[in-house]
């Protein structure tokens, strides 16, 4: 990311994710108040250690979410979906989104913990 976009930049993300396998590369996210936000950096990565591709999406979306959202906001978001989600539904990761309105939006990521299985997304407004 310094290499790229400067050490200003690099600051405001972490590491979320290393991605290995088929294809190979690196995804940095911004989090806010804790949680990772679909502003992500991802890094696309050859076999033989190349960058083959650079993509941020939602670069820069989430500047002045802290001003704008508390983290109580995102607590009582967090709050709500738990109270909402059955069971039956083992709870993996939150992340903070932002869609198109111009909304934040919490997204509860989870697995089904029944026979047939299954990722369940939930969505609720944080603004």
């Amino acid at each position: 990311i310094v290499s790229i976009y400067g050490e200003e930049i690099a600051a405001k993300y972490q590491l979320k994710e290393v991605i290995s396998g088929g294809n190979y590369g690196v995804v940095f996210a911004r989090y806010v108040h804790g949680i990772p936000t679909n502003d992500e950096i991802h890094f696309s990565i050859s076999h033989d250690g190349r960058l083959l591709r650079v993509s941020a999406d939602m670069f820069g979306a989430f500047e002045n979410m802290e001003n704008e959202v508390s983290e109580a906001d995102i607590e009582e978001s967090k709050k709500l979906l738990i109270n909402n989600v059955s069971e039956d539904v083992e709870i993996s990761y939150y992340q903070i989104m932002l869609n198109e309105d111009g909304k934040y939006y919490l997204c509860l990521t989870g697995n089904m913990r029944t026979e047939a299985g299954g990722i369940f997304y939930a969505y609720v407004n944080i603004n």
